[in-house]
Formats: structure tokens, C-alpha cells, sequence
């Protein structure tokens, strides 16, 4: 039986780093529950696409990206970690 779990409550992110944006993340486009859980971590969306930029990225980008991560993960979002663009 397939996995009832919809796609879309589950959206996959992209979360890096930018050199003229900061931290940002990119997400799949395919769930509403995104822009909302964003701003809940403090990101802002960009241009009313899926890319997102830290309001406050702080001193340490690496470390801003992980703890993000982080807390995206246990809000049940699939993360990945991307390379510095």
C-alpha cells in the first residue's frame, strides 16, 4: 500500500548560503505551509517564488545554517544542506 502521507505536508528545503543574499533557503514549491513555517524561523521570501532569505543572518553563516536545519527538520520538513552558491 502506498505511503498516505501527502507530498505536499512535507516539502522538501534547500538551505545554504548566498554571497550577496546571506543564508537562504529554497524550497520545493509544493505546499502552502512553507511561507508561514519560513517566517516562523525567521526568513523572508523573495520575488513570491520558493527562494528565502534570513532576515538576520548572524555572525557565523555556517552555524546559522545548521541550527536552521535543525529546526526544520524537527518541524518535519526534509532538509538538505546545500553548498555555498
Amino acid at each position: 500500500m502506498k505511503n498516505q502521507r501527502s507530498e505536499g505536508a512535507y516539502p522538501h528545503l534547500v538551505v545554504g548560503t548566498h554571497p550577496d543574499l546571506g543564508v537562504i533557503a529554497i524550497d520545493s514549491g509544493t505546499s502552502s505551509v512553507v511561507p508561514a513555517a519560513m517566517r516562523s524561523v525567521g526568513f523572508e521570501q523573495r520575488l513570491k517564488c520558493s527562494l528565502y532569505v534570513l532576515r538576520d543572518p548572524g555572525e557565523d553563516a555556517a552555524e546559522t545554517v545548521r541550527s536552521i536545519a535543525g529546526l526544520l527538520t524537527s518541524a518535519g520538513f526534509r532538509v538538505r544542506v546545500g553548498l555555498p552558491l
